[in-house]
């Protein structure tokens, strides 16, 4: 699921423990501990450029390796 916020973040709709108690998302990299549940363009989220259009690519790759692993390990397949 892709959800576009807009000019500030709304994170309301989340049902489970997501947020810290500032109501920002518990996450290292985009990676939460909820399963399938990942955030992108924040700002700062990893970097300065986390939350700008061109270096965003940064973190959705980290994300996409993340699932990539998790679904290797899932299979029982090595990496490599």
């Amino acid at each position: 699921m892709v959800w576009a916020t807009g000019f500030r973040y709304d994170f309301s709709w989340i049902g489970f423990p997501a947020l810290d108690e500032h109501g920002v998302p518990l996450q290292d990299r985009g990676v939460t501990g909820e399963p399938g549940m990942y955030f992108l363009g924040l700002q700062c989220q990893f970097s300065y450029g986390s939350g700008l259009i061109w270096w965003v690519k940064d973190d959705a790759q980290y994300v996409v390796n993340h699932l990539s692993d998790r679904r290797r390990a899932r299979s029982g397949k090595t990496v490599g």
